[in-house]
């Protein structure tokens, strides 16, 4: 039986198709199976390997294989047919990450591992290539692959979560662990905290340090992936304590720390905390109040934070004005203000209004101006609740409305945006004129007389005015 590469390259390019090959190639038998299989590994050298090392041991198969391997990188002519001149002509086959990632396979397979080790100390690699690579290798050939990274200067930085699938507590003595820690240190954080855990490690780096455990809070200096470094410590310290889990743990050794810039980390913790369902205390909203201006790291991860307040299930873990107002330092650009009047319901902003104890408007404001909040309910909307809940008049509204600073956009000259916003209860934002040098007039209104007016600078972007 005779079959041609072209009848068969479909589906040895496509994974979907790998397990009908494999069939095939062991309902063949004889010279068929023998042609078939070498005819597979021209086209995919890894599924030619994985059919030849499932059938019968074949000679003519396994050198051919080998061959393909020693030579795979040589230059390549392919035939193709020109159109435009109506000939055939040569050309040099280039070599995709696909046919990277199917050598590295293959040798794998054949047990070719100082062939990897070659490659991936020399050339880099993607990290999609590696994590492919490493879930077909055991917990030996990890170590050695994260080896073999550690010492790539083109890879070093594709070690963090290699191994994090695999059995590596068997190595936690291994020189090279130890080695590949110690360099990870000021190489990489992200990857020292993940290798650390996966061999054991981590649970005992703070015996070695002369702080103790506050190392657990130098770990976290330099990482990308807080969040996930986060709950391995947490992981680690909950062993140390059987009263406290490691959650609090870590966050009473960051808010003992004198280092304000430490301290950061504390907002991360709070923040897992609540999307946990913990009850903020008053003691709590104190704590995040006197932690300081985060790094723009930091700050980043409450921007999703503040939209899941507005526009996802309501929180009854967390008072919504206290929480915003704790956490202005973290707080979300203001949204442009909803143009629509009345009845433009928000659920949300309902149920925080409804739920709160005691209202405090200017913590109402805050929250309402400085989150995504301001474009999903209107001025007159935010009034109806306050009035309906808690008995506030229109009079106390718009005397804390006017200390509250009110965003605003200007195109250009010609084109002045403002947030104008017209209400039932007749408290509206509306541009007045357009003045001398550029400035914008706005003016907050009550009934028929001006209640505030800003003076706002032509600027390209939104801004603040005071």
């Amino acid at each position: 039986m005779k079959i041609r590469k072209n009848q068969i390259k479909e589906k040895c390019l496509s994974d979907k198709y790998y397990a009908a090959i494999k069939y095939m190639s062991h309902s063949l038998h004889g010279k068929d199976r023998e042609d078939f299989i070498i005819t597979v590994c021209d086209l995919n050298i890894y599924l030619g390997c994985v059919c030849a090392l499932t059938c019968e041991k074949n000679k003519v198969v396994e050198k051919h294989i080998w061959k393909c391997l020693n030579s795979y990188f040589e230059p390549k002519k392919v035939k193709y047919y020109d159109r435009s001149t109506d000939s055939w002509k040569e050309n040099v086959k280039k070599i995709t990450s696909k046919d990277i990632v199917n050598y590295l396979l293959a040798c794998n397979v054949m047990g070719n591992i100082k062939a990897i080790r070659w490659y991936i100390y020399n050339h880099k690699v993607d990290k999609a290539i590696i994590i492919q690579l490493a879930k077909n290798m055991d917990d030996a050939q990890i170590v050695d692959l994260i080896y073999t990274l550690y010492r790539s200067k083109d890879n070093w930085q594709n070690i963090r979560g290699i191994g994090s699938t695999k059995n590596l507590y068997m190595y936690k003595n291994d020189k090279r662990i130890k080695e590949i820690l110690k360099g990870l240190w000021y190489k990489d954080r992200d990857a020292f905290i993940q290798l650390a855990y996966d061999t054991g490690w981590l649970s005992e780096v703070g015996e070695y340090y002369k702080y103790g455990r506050n190392i657990y809070i130098d770990c976290l200096e330099g990482t990308n992936k807080l969040l996930l470094d986060i709950e391995l410590i947490e992981d680690v310290l909950s062993d140390f304590d059987s009263n406290r889990n490691g959650c609090d743990i870590l966050l009473s050794l960051i808010l003992k720390n004198k280092n304000s810039r430490k301290k950061q980390f504390a907002y991360l913790i709070y923040l897992q905390k609540i999307n946990n369902g913990y009850y903020m205390t008053e003691n709590d909203y104190k704590t995040l109040k006197r932690l300081g201006k985060p790094c723009e790291k930091i700050a980043n991860y409450f921007i999703t934070f503040f939209l899941d307040l507005v526009n996802k299930d309501y929180k009854k873990n967390i008072d919504y004005f206290l929480i915003s107002d704790a956490l202005y330092n973290v707080i979300a650009k203001p949204h442009s203000l909803s143009g629509k009047i009345a009845r433009m319901h928000n659920r949300n902003l309902e149920l925080a209004i409804k739920n709160a104890k005691k209202i405090q408007l200017d913590k109402v404001l805050f929250f309402y101006f400085n989150t995504s909040m301001s474009s999903k309910a209107s001025l007159d909307e935010l009034f109806r609740l306050l009035n309906k809940y808690h008995n506030v008049q229109i009079v106390d509204f718009v005397n804390e409305l006017k200390l509250v600073p009110i965003w605003a956009k200007i195109v250009n000259e010609e084109q002045v945006k403002c947030n104008s916003v017209t209400t039932e209860n007749y408290v509206k934002l509306i541009l007045q004129d357009v003045v001398k040098n550029n400035t914008v007039i706005i003016s907050i209104t009550e009934y028929d007389y001006i209640s505030k007016i800003f003076f706002a600078q032509l600027y390209k972007g939104s801004f603040c005015i005071k």
